[in-house]
């Protein structure tokens, strides 16, 4: 691996931020912040384009052109014949990244009776893509962002949340047998947090195994 494409991937922060306790006025917006939850939503990895190459029609001239979260763009003025195009994009000559964005919600545990669980966006790439599916439980470490939400093509006054992955750790599972009599049921290699809330829903004599040294 070339240095260029290494990654610092920070993780084990001392302190987590609850996803519903995030705010603009704690200076949140910027900064390097860790939440924890439940994956709800993963999407495929896909290719995300980082620099655009353009190969002037007139001249031969190659412009390299950075790409962001936004709009895609292109060049505006060959810098050889000092023309403006045409262009042709030049897919080998560019640089791509895998890319994949997973919605992060709040567990269960912890929320006072009719609250809503709150989750969040997270942009991953590269390394960290494909790490998770919908189902784990996992501690995201990012720089926290905002961007402003439209309707239709009207921008709005009104802002959301979102993170720009550094580093996903997956909780270890720990395996739970259901021994319930009645229905005979296993439930095995769920969460604590995913065992919690089917507990809860239907309490039942539980026998629950921790894994080797976890206690």
């Amino acid at each position: 691996m070339k240095l260029g494409q290494a990654h610092v991937r920070l993780q084990n922060l001392p302190d987590t931020t609850d996803i519903r306790d995030i705010r603009v006025n704690d200076d949140h917006i910027g900064t390097l912040i860790a939440v924890q939850g439940i994956v709800r939503k993963a999407t495929d990895v896909r290719p995300k384009i980082t620099e655009a190459a353009f190969e002037c029609q007139r001249c031969g001239m190659m412009s390299y052109i950075p790409q962001g979260d936004g709009d895609f763009q292109e060049p505006h003025e060959c810098q050889g014949c000092e023309r403006q195009g045409p262009f042709q994009f030049d897919f080998d000559q560019s640089n791509f990244v895998d890319s994949q964005k997973i919605r992060v919600q709040e567990s269960p545990e912890g929320l006072r009776g009719g609250e809503t669980p709150q989750s969040i966006d997270i942009n991953l790439v590269d390394d960290i893509t494909g790490k998770v599916t919908a189902g784990d439980h996992v501690t995201v470490t990012g720089i926290l962002h905002i961007e402003q939400q439209s309707s239709g093509n009207q921008k709005t006054p009104v802002f959301d949340y979102y993170m720009e992955g550094v580093s996903v750790t997956v909780e270890d599972e720990v395996e739970y047998i259901d021994e319930c009599p009645s229905c005979g049921m296993l439930f095995l290699g769920m969460t604590p947090a995913e065992f919690r809330e089917k507990h809860d829903r239907d309490p039942l004599n539980v026998l629950y195994v921790f894994p080797r040294g976890s206690r």
